[in-house]
């Protein structure tokens, strides 16, 4: 739980920094739909090197002391140490999140916090997109003509979690092909190559349909998640304005 905890506000200030960024250059006057999604998408893409170790690994101390890491696959090993995995029964392979880094670089090098990489832009970058537009086309239904979007209300809040549901159903098969590609099993026994490897060897041995388990729990996951998300983010822009305006 210590990394993505630590690691969340960081990724969250980034995606929103940097989706107001493009959209901001891509759109003019009352920003589209499309240019929405685009500003979205390229926000994801973005967003999804930095859910990635980017430091070396003698500087990897202080960037975990500094946010615990906004590595999603130092998470996924940390969850995934199944007893079938574990060499030796009932002992696990990862102190921790720290451990975890260093066993990595010891096992694969810089290259190991990268693994994944290619299917994490695959599932950010248009899950992002669906995200932000998603959000504002909600928006723009529910929120009565005159008001504006820009107030915390519990008509922002269901906005957002819907928005975050869709953002989610948008790209989640590659989500777990994500998770088997950084598992601790695909590490000590290399089942899967590359994303189009892994996503074949699943669908073949396994059918289709295990590209969308454990949905529900996502859903219900995120649902509340991505409510507060937009909350907040509605919130501190309106109490941030009022300070500066004064």
């Amino acid at each position: 739980m210590a990394s993505p905890l630590a690691g969340v506000a960081v990724i969250n200030s980034l995606l929103f920094g940097v989706y107001g960024f493009f959209l901001r250059h891509i759109g003019s006057g009352e920003d589209s739909v499309l240019s929405i999604a685009a500003a979205g998408s390229a926000s994801g893409f973005v967003n999804a090197f930095f859910s990635f170790m980017l430091f070396p690994p003698h500087l990897a101390v202080l960037w975990n002391s500094l946010c615990y890491l906004t590595n999603e696959i130092v998470k996924i090993r940390l969850q995934n140490q199944r007893e079938k995995a574990i060499p030796k029964p009932g002992v696990p392979i990862y102190k921790g999140p720290l451990d975890c880094v260093k066993q990595i670089y010891r096992t694969a090098g810089i290259r190991g916090y990268y693994r994944g990489l290619g299917c994490t832009l695959i599932r950010e970058t248009p899950s992002y997109g669906a995200y932000f537009a998603s959000y504002e086309m909600l928006c723009r239904m529910l929120v009565p003509e005159g008001d504006t979007n820009g107030q915390p209300s519990p008509t922002l809040l269901f906005a957002g979690g819907l928005a975050g549901v869709i953002a989610w159903l948008s790209t989640y098969p590659f989500d777990v092909i994500k998770t088997r590609l950084q598992s601790v099993e695909n590490e000590v026994n290399p089942r899967y190559r590359n994303t189009l490897h892994c996503f074949k060897s699943i669908v073949r041995t396994e059918g289709w349909r295990v590209l969308f388990s454990g949905w529900g729990a996502t859903a219900i996951r995120a649902f509340p998640t991505n409510a507060a998300t937009f909350y907040a983010v509605s919130w501190t822009k309106n109490a941030l304005t009022g300070i500066f305006d004064d």
